[in-house]
């Protein structure tokens, strides 16, 4: 029987197929790594709040650069995935000259804690859900920091 010494079968692939192997091979079994969560949501719904004004508002990206957020659409699956779309304008364009960005992820849910984890930003997310409203602390693909977003 023939065994292949540590890190053998890694360089054959990368010297053989490329990087593309590798991150094929990495992103599937991320995704096999995903848990269910323990209480499955299933929805599509729309920010009502940022940082507590109604869309849209503006949000510093850096400093010095504002950005006037005009959507946040978020849909929750069953199987434990999360994605959004997001649209937003830079200051001083007009609200017709819109940027969509899309995220998604994986997520968590125990009946009360969210937790998330945003694919585009490489950042994990808290909040929770009380009745019929989500609260959650989030890191939007275009600002450094984190804002709280309100979807009822």
């Amino acid at each position: 029987m023939w065994y292949a010494k540590p890190g053998m079968v890694a360089r054959f692939l990368r010297k053989r197929y490329g990087a593309a192997l590798i991150v094929l091979c990495s992103a599937t079994a991320c995704r096999n790594e995903i848990v269910p969560p323990a209480v499955p949501l299933d929805f599509t719904v729309s920010a009502g709040l940022v940082d507590g004004s109604r869309l849209p508002v503006s949000i510093e990206e850096r400093p010095g650069t504002i950005n006037h957020l005009t959507l946040y659409r978020l849909t929750m699956t069953p199987d434990g995935l999360w994605s959004a779309v997001i649209a937003r304008y830079p200051d001083g364009a007009l609200d017709t000259d819109l940027v969509e960005i899309q995220d998604n992820g994986w997520y968590q849910f125990d009946g009360v804690e969210l937790s998330m984890h945003s694919s585009f930003t490489h950042s994990d997310w808290s909040g929770s859900i009380k009745n019929d409203t989500i609260t959650a602390s989030v890191k939007l693909p275009f600002a450094d920091s984190y804002h709280t977003i309100v979807l009822p």
